[in-house]
């Protein structure tokens, strides 16, 4: 199955969407759409090239974090004032798309979407809201760390993100 990641836009299904995470499905029927709207946060939709059924989506929007959050090796060079990231806020997938692999798809297209705007602004690291201890496992798994004040804020260095991939790699299905 092909698929392709491109910018919410009322044209998409969010009505039909079940994560089986009542707060992510809410999200992204009630209030994904005004985020955007009022530019607080961009969401991504994982469809099939001209289909309107979400198979899963991300949503990413500007952050901070002070570097005393940071693990030592990773904070001990910055300045100290805040560090600027992008924050991976939700990614979920569609229940009825689970075991093919679109979370890893997702979270690599946001990876990518995060080093090309490194390019053009300072980024140090993509943080992550993990709902719970099975999702920081999950970002555990593609080089996450947990920040010294929560283990479910997760971070990923954009050098990290740079070593493990070309800049114009795409991800795959």
């Amino acid at each position: 199955m092909s698929v392709v990641v491109s910018p919410l836009t009322r044209e998409f299904e969010r009505k039909s969407f079940a994560s089986g995470v009542v707060t992510l499905d809410e999200f992204l029927r009630t209030h994904a759409m005004q985020y955007q709207d009022r530019r607080i946060g961009r969401n991504f939709i994982l469809h099939e090239p001209n289909s309107t059924t979400i198979l899963g989506f991300y949503t990413l929007a500007s952050a901070e974090v002070p570097r005393k959050s940071l693990v030592e090796k990773h904070g001990r060079r910055l300045p100290g004032h805040p560090v600027p990231c992008v924050r991976l806020c939700r990614l979920a997938v569609d229940s009825r798309f689970r075991g093919l692999r679109y979370g890893e798809f997702l979270l690599r297209d946001a990876m990518l979407r995060c080093l090309r705007l490194s390019a053009e602004l300072g980024v140090h690291a993509i943080l992550v809201d993990a709902l719970d201890a099975q999702a920081a496992d999950f970002y555990r798994k593609y080089g996450s760390l947990p920040t010294n004040d929560d283990p479910l804020l997760l971070y990923l260095p954009i050098d990290t993100i740079a070593k493990s991939m070309s800049d114009d790699a795409e991800p795959s299905a």
